[in-house]
Order: structure tokens, then C-alpha cells, then sequence
């Protein structure tokens, strides 16, 4: 499904690049999934998205470790 968004927004919406990497890593293509955070930083450097910057640098370096990104909920009282 995430390569199909991707495909649908033209391989140039951050966010979907963004969900592709972690589908990608979760998968254990992790070469992949450090070419699609690559393509997320380049994009959200463009549209100087700093959040964006700041949390695909942390990610990159999981994937590049061979370990998928997942986020954890807390939970609530």
C-alpha cells in the first residue's frame, strides 16, 4: 500500500516517502528503506521542513543499523 501512495503522489510527498521507508525496514529491505529516507530528507530539506529533517536523521541511522523503525505508545491512565 505504501508503494502505491507513493506511486499515486509521484514519489515527492515526504510523508509517504516516509511511511514507505518504515514498510520497507519493517520488511527487512533495509537498503531500500535508506533510499526512501535519503528522498525524504532531500524533500523535506527543500521545503524546509525541520521537524521532518530532525526525525528521518534519527530513523536513517536505525535503518542503516539494520533495525526497523516503530513507534511506541504510551499508555493512557
Amino acid at each position: 500500500l505504501a508503494q502505491q501512495a507513493n506511486q499515486v503522489t509521484g514519489g515527492n510527498h515526504p510523508m509517504v516517502l516516509y511511511t514507505l521507508s518504515a514498510a520497507y525496514a519493517e520488511c527487512g529491505r533495509f537498503s531500500e528503506a535508506d533510499e526512501a529516507a535519503a528522498r525524504v530528507l532531500t524533500l523535506a530539506t527543500v521545503q524546509s521542513n525541520r521537524a521532518m529533517t530532525d526525525a528521518i536523521g534519527k530513523v536513517r541511522a536505525l535503518y542503516q543499523a539494520g533495525k526497523p523503525f516503530r513507534e511506541t505508545r504510551s499508555a493512557t491512565p
